[in-house]
């Protein structure tokens, strides 16, 4: 079964990919394919390139020599993701939106 490709944003607004249990900064864009780097800096360089839409691996990533996939931080950056995006639409109280937030995201 292959992982589904995954988007997200950055604090700052770019897009992330996630895959296979890592997360990736856009490196560079070519005529055909959208080559994505490790957002782990400090050593790894693994890359995955995708095709131009997004929607296929054109090869599986490189290897990530110096650190192991890590979901629960993709698992906490997606929940803090749903309570900003709720805290825009909702009137809750923070401390309310947060729990039922964390609650969903834990079953």
């Amino acid at each position: 079964m292959a992982e589904e490709i995954r988007f997200t944003k950055s604090e700052r607004g770019f897009d992330k990919l996630i895959y296979l249990g890592y997360m990736y900064t856009r490196l560079r864009r070519n005529k055909n394919r959208v080559v994505w780097r490790c957002d782990m800096r400090g050593g790894c360089n693994a890359t995955v390139p995708l095709s131009e839409d997004g929607s296929s691996v054109v090869k599986e990533p490189s290897e990530h020599k110096n650190h192991s996939a890590d979901r629960g931080r993709i698992k906490a950056k997606e929940c803090v993701e749903n309570i900003k995006a709720r805290a825009w639409t909702s009137r809750e109280p923070k401390s309310v939106m947060s729990y039922s937030v964390m609650q969903a995201k834990l079953r």
